[in-house]
């Protein structure tokens, strides 16, 4: 019995076909700022990373899509406010003993691109 089950699922899955879908993204998707950051209540340093969003395409021949030479302040409604420093192309970085999240604060990031 278990020898016609697994040779009845196997002829399934080889029988079993793949339908490609093709989804339309506007363009207008493509230029979307991406921002990959967390604070937390631990030590920093903290990291937020900016790229732009690219067509698939596009990413697969690798095109450096990082944003270089923003200007990235992240706040608190304490009036705390730290400038994070470019470490490397689309990285920037808080100090190591910059700020630090509070439990119970709000926080905010301004960014401010070459555009």
């Amino acid at each position: 019995m278990k020898r016609v089950l697994l040779l009845f699922f196997g002829s399934i899955l080889i029988s079993s076909c793949i339908d490609r879908i093709n989804i339309e993204v506007p363009d207008s998707y493509t230029s979307q700022l991406i921002v990959d950051g967390v604070i937390t209540n631990e030590p920093g340093p903290y990291t937020v990373k900016l790229s732009r969003a690219t067509r698939i395409e596009k990413f697969l021949l690798l095109e450096n899509n990082f944003i270089t030479d923003a200007k990235i302040t992240i706040s608190d409604n304490a009036g705390n406010a730290k400038l994070l420093k470019e470490t490397e192309p689309g990285t920037y970085q808080t100090k190591v003993n910059g700020i630090q999240g509070v439990v119970g604060r709000e926080y905010a990031i301004k960014i401010q691109t070459k555009e």
